[in-house]
């Protein structure tokens, strides 16, 4: 387990005017463009040259929900703020790189074969330890069932850092006062839209219980311009009520609302999640772009299976992906069957998140 408190020491994320300072001059160096944002990429660099914290800079998938998580804290103040961490976030993501490495840390204690993925027997063998971490599980079928979200079989970092933070579970940073991070659906939306959002939950939520009975998410749904035979939307309800509850909670409304917009994506949607993976402009995508996409946006991929998706949606057997043929696989058109490893863990989940912040952002 890591150093925590030589860990802490190099974050200053005290509110006293001794840690303003130092956050102060520590944003100066990791902001060499002196533009008052952030990258992602200049977050990493940080960690690795200013903060100096191996351990951090060595787990990608910290760094990337901390990141995501910090941008969308602050009230969006320019067209650069939403996408990057500014000054005033600058703390929060202090806080949140140690939070998300601790997560990790946990998370690793489930993940055996350190695949980032959990599947419900190495859930089960790890519940000792996740006892001894402080971390209660008495029914692991139960807890595997509500970490994951969208059914896969498998939970990724991101369902367990979600359903962890949920739990409130104690840990190295109860002494510091920060916002709980938003799931990383919930991230993915601008501020005014998720405020809009939460407004139409409460207002439908007639009883104020949290929860979106039958009832209620049928006039939401209405109030959008859906109408559903029961049938239809007691498939609708079932597919996004993640425990089964009978119930849609706000998370899963929200996740819901995302997958909505994934659903119909524009062409000018499309045509900017085919450029986020035709990173050489080619006009095609191979099995080396699609690997370092989905990489970089924290989806562990081998070279086989990108080969392996490639060729699944190469209708001409050229060996890569044209326009064309990357929409109609994302969309599912003419019969292409999309299976929850696409979706969890590769091309369907990354392009997924890219279509929906352009929806997000109106590009």
């Amino acid at each position: 387990m890591a150093g925590w408190e030589a860990i802490m020491q190099k974050l200053p994320c005290g509110m006293d005017m001794e840690g303003r300072a130092k956050r102060d001059e520590m944003f100066k160096l990791f902001d060499p463009n002196d533009n008052r944002i952030l990258s992602l990429a200049e977050v990493d660099k940080g960690v690795r040259d200013i903060l100096k914290i191996d351990e951090i800079f060595d787990c990608k998938p910290a760094i990337m929900r901390a990141f995501q998580a910090a941008k969308s804290v602050a009230p969006i103040r320019s067209k650069y703020s939403e996408d990057f961490v500014t000054r005033s976030e600058f703390r929060v993501l202090l806080i949140y790189l140690a939070k998300y490495f601790e997560l990790f840390q946990l998370f690793s204690l489930v993940d055996g074969p350190g695949d980032r993925r959990i599947d419900l027997a190495e859930l089960t063998e790890a519940v000792p330890k996740l006892q001894e971490a402080g971390i209660s599980i008495e029914d692991p079928e139960a807890a595997f069932q509500e970490m994951d979200v969208n059914g896969g079989g498998q939970i990724l970092f991101n369902e367990f850092c979600d359903w962890a933070l949920n739990q409130h579970i104690k840990g190295h940073l109860d002494d510091y006062t920060y916002p709980i991070p938003k799931s990383l659906v919930e991230s993915g939306f601008p501020q005014s839209e998720l405020q809009k959002l939460r407004e139409d939950f409460s207002r439908f939520d007639e009883n104020q219980d949290g929860q979106l009975n039958v009832d209620e998410f049928r006039l939401i749904m209405a109030a959008r311009g859906k109408r559903y035979t029961p049938a239809e939307l007691k498939a609708r309800l079932g597919r996004y009520d993640a425990n089964a509850s009978g119930n849609i909670s706000w998370q899963e409304f929200i996740d819901y609302t995302s997958r909505e917009k994934f659903e119909q994506p524009t062409q000018e949607q499309l045509v900017a999640a085919f450029k986020f993976f035709d990173k050489d402009g080619s006009g095609f995508i191979d099995a080396n772009e699609l690997k370092e996409a989905c990489v970089n946006s924290g989806h562990k991929m081998t070279p086989e299976e990108a080969q392996r998706m490639i060729q699944k949606a190469d209708v001409n057997k050229d060996g890569k992906l044209n326009y064309a043929e990357f929409a109609k696989y994302l969309i599912g058109k003419e019969g292409t069957s999309h299976t929850a490893a696409d979706y969890k863990g590769g091309m369907m989940g990354v392009a997924g998140g890219k279509l929906a912040s352009n929806a997000h952002s109106g590009r």
